[in-house]
């Protein structure tokens, strides 16, 4: 297992790392191909207006689109990979450490999810809009 810390800039030109290849993150929370998939959903919502406008494709807006997206990114894929860190180490104590995790699990309901439910809610920041971006017309490539 690999473990780094979070980075800000997951671009190089036009080059974009997404999912576990630009924040590693361990798999306890096993979000690597998640946030591959959340990746992609909101490189399509930057670029829905930038390089698919209502007029075609407009190439040149990609340098914003993805300019949009590494920003978006960042702090959201941070808090899960340092998230994912933290419960692996919530699964590896022992002594004192291993009795009150244990504990706190007991204590919990079923579909309680306090801890991990910011991880699956729709339209927060840094995740896909809440719904899909409106797809253009073919047939309206510029010349």
């Amino acid at each position: 297992m690999y473990d780094r810390d979070p980075v800000e800039n997951r671009v190089a030109g036009r080059m974009v790392l997404m999912g576990d290849s630009a924040p590693p993150m361990l798999q306890y929370l096993a979000q690597g191909a998640c946030q591959a998939l959340e990746d992609a959903a909101v490189l399509q919502d930057a670029s829905a207006g930038t390089v698919f406008t209502d007029d075609g494709i407009n190439p040149a807006g990609w340098d914003e689109a993805i300019r949009a997206f590494n920003e978006a990114r960042a702090e959201r894929t941070a808090r899960v990979q340092r998230t994912a860190r933290v419960w692996g180490e919530s699964w590896h104590v022992s002594g004192i450490g291993r009795t009150l995790r244990n504990l706190l699990f007991k204590s919990r309901k079923d579909n309680d999810f306090q801890y991990n439910d910011w991880l699956y809610a729709q339209g927060v920041p840094g995740g896909p809009a809440a719904e899909a971006p409106k797809v253009i017309a073919a047939g309206k490539v510029p010349a």
